[in-house]
């Protein structure tokens, strides 16, 4: 029995599609907030900051190449992979150990990139992640992420606009920098360097080789267009990689800008699996929403009651072959009825009975007796006349005990 539904079908319709919608937006807002949860008081140099500091153009033109790039924390990276610590932050109060960490991960990658920090700049309360000014870092900071790395070293900044003919190393081009951070060192090998002063520094370790970029405005949003210095920063990159492809490390930033579960989900090949299991349950819920209630009780597997009873011992009879026997009784057992019920002397038997009945089933024109048996001995070959000479039987002892129908 089907219980009443509590809703209406246009009830239920709308507080299905409601809650539909409330699930939805609340996963679109967990996927699109944007993830910089940091503190608002200074704008951190990332691989994926749009700021006039960030790396993100850096990223793209690597993207443009066809070199696969990946940024997030720090992983085991693929063979021939080149990782990129592009400006590190090494706030004690955030993690005691940082500098620590970025000593080990140098040591135990086979080619890396330390990007020495340069800039901190301010946020734009109107637009997230970009600057709305920028002012030099302290040359402390960054020489404390040269020592960290366990490089010895000086950090040393040129007002002046450095000229072309100055620049020499295995890398060709003309750095366009404005107030250029270099470093003097002898633990490094000169890559790129004007008048001994190392602006690219190599230096060979136990799992393979380090470079260190001395200015990040080589391969930041705002330097990256200026003279040589995209060509500049694709050919540090290549002499880094060896047919792998470009990881940047950003757990130096605080984690602010790990992409995170949700975000990841909407990125191939993940995606393929969301879509799958939307489309999985809509089909569940379009196939549930023609039944409100408590379903319907299971049938029993045999039906009560005197006809189920009489139904099954037929179909068991048929099954067995007896239907001619239970044919024959089904006539005896009536003519005795007959016989008790019209009084007929006790001392009758078989075929005088059988002439003492025939005289008062003559009067009301009905078969013989002999006839009825010869109908019920010859219908066994066939089920229609079962059943049609039961029914003459029947029609023979209802008009014997209470004359014509």
């Amino acid at each position: 029995m089907i219980s009443e539904a509590p809703f209406r079908r246009a009830t239920l319709v709308g507080l299905v599609a409601l809650s539909a919608a409330s699930l939805l937006g609340g996963l679109l807002l967990a996927i699109l907030t944007p993830g910089e949860k940091g503190p608002r008081g200074a704008v951190r140099p990332t691989a994926r900051g749009r700021g006039a500091l960030g790396h993100r153009a850096f990223v793209e033109l690597l993207r443009r190449l066809e070199i696969r790039v990946v940024v997030g924390r720090a992983s085991r990276p693929e063979p021939g992979t080149a990782v990129v610590i592009a400006e590190p932050s090494l706030s004690r109060e955030r993690a005691p150990g940082e500098g620590l960490r970025l000593r080990q991960l140098l040591e135990e990658t086979p080619r890396a990139l330390l990007v020495l920090p340069k800039w901190t700049g301010s946020p734009d309360p109107a637009r997230r992640g970009y600057l709305a000014s920028a002012e030099l870092l302290p040359a402390s900071v960054p020489a404390e992420v040269l020592a960290a790395a366990g490089i010895a070293g000086q950090v040393t900044r040129v007002a002046e606009s450095i000229a072309g003919a100055t620049w020499s190393g295995d890398l060709h081009g003309v750095a366009d920098l404005r107030s250029a951070q270099l470093l003097v060192s002898k633990d490094l090998q000169p890559v790129l360097s004007s008048k001994g002063r190392l602006l690219v520094g190599e230096r060979s370790t136990h799992r393979g080789k380090l470079l260190v970029l001395a200015d990040p405005d080589l391969l930041s949003n705002h330097g990256l267009q200026r003279g040589d210095d995209a060509r500049l920063a694709v050919a540090l990159i290549e002499r880094l990689r060896q047919g792998g492809g470009v990881q940047f490390d950003e757990s130096f930033h605080g984690g602010a800008h790990d992409e995170g579960p949700w975000r990841a989900l909407l990125r191939f090949p993940l995606v393929l699996a969301v879509i799958q299991a939307l489309l999985a349950a809509a089909i569940l819920l379009w196939g549930g929403m023609r039944r409100f209630g408590a379903p319907l009780p299971a049938e029993p597997p045999l039906p009560a009651g005197k006809a189920a009873l009489i139904d099954s011992m037929a179909e068991l009879l048929r099954f067995g072959g007896h239907s001619a026997h239970a044919l024959d009784r089904y006539l005896r057992s009536s003519l005795q009825e007959v016989a008790a019920a019209l009084h007929a002397p006790g001392e009758l038997r078989g075929g005088t009975l059988d002439a003492w009945l025939d005289r008062i089933g003559t009067r009301a024109r009905l078969p013989t007796v002999e006839a009825l048996r010869g109908e019920a001995g010859a219908a066994a070959s066939s089920p229609a006349a079962l059943l049609e000479s039961a029914r003459r039987i029947h029609l023979w002892r209802t008009r014997m005990l209470h004359g014509s129908e």
